[in-house]
């Protein structure tokens, strides 16, 4: 009598998700920086294979360059026409894995609204951000449940330059000081004493205001 012993796979558990130094939902300025985080972590203590995240650069791009070159623990990403592809390998039980890479906003991008999100597959599917469900094998299999609050992507709008406002400044011309009186050699002369004056030089002192040398 021959035993039938069942064998048992089990498969691995990873989520995928993406950030930005800038708090998702802010405002952008022109020339202002950005980075962006792709994140896989193997949540399961058995190895997930041929691991991949795309991210759609295509909105990105409209309004932004990449500054930097991408930064990346693990794997081979590439970058095709709008699309960045990370090609993971196996990601270990456990492990966490991140890709970064930088944006600066271009000229003449006001107003725009840059949106982007990341997407993953796997020979599981991940519990966020599904790219697509290999198959041979669906989340309802696995016992999985995909996450409806997963951050697997980001938005950001930016806003038109400040114009500041033109001040003008009006300079008023100095005052100009009323011509000084002229003097006559007769003014303020004691008319008492005019009578007594005999010769020029004594009216002449008598007319002089006072100070007057």
């Amino acid at each position: 009598m021959t035993a039938a012993n069942p064998i048992t796979r089990s498969y691995g558990e990873f989520s995928v998700s993406k950030s930005s130094d800038l708090v998702s939902g802010s405002q952008l300025k022109i020339g202002q920086k950005v980075t962006y985080t792709l994140t896989a972590v193997n949540t399961s203590e058995v190895p997930v294979h041929d691991a991949v995240l795309s991210d759609d650069l295509s909105s990105v791009l409209a309004a932004t360059s990449l500054v930097d070159n991408l930064q990346q623990t693990q794997g081979s990403p590439s970058i095709e026409g709008q699309l960045l592809s990370w090609d993971l390998g196996t990601l270990a039980a456990g492990e966490t894995q991140t890709l970064t890479y930088t944006v600066q906003v271009n000229e003449g991008s006001e107003s725009k609204t840059i949106t982007n999100m990341v997407l993953g597959s796997a020979d599981v599917p991940p519990t966020s951000c599904v790219a697509a469900v290999p198959a041979a094998r669906s989340m309802e299999s696995a016992g999985q449940t995909p996450s409806a609050q997963a951050p697997c992507g980001t938005t950001h709008t930016v806003v038109p330059p400040t114009v500041r406002p033109t001040v003008t400044h009006t300079v008023s011309p100095a005052p100009v000081a009323p011509p000084l009186a002229s003097w006559s050699p007769t003014a303020g002369v004691n008319k008492e004493l005019s009578s007594a004056c005999v010769a020029i030089e004594d009216c002449r002192q008598l007319s002089r205001p006072a100070g007057y040398r």
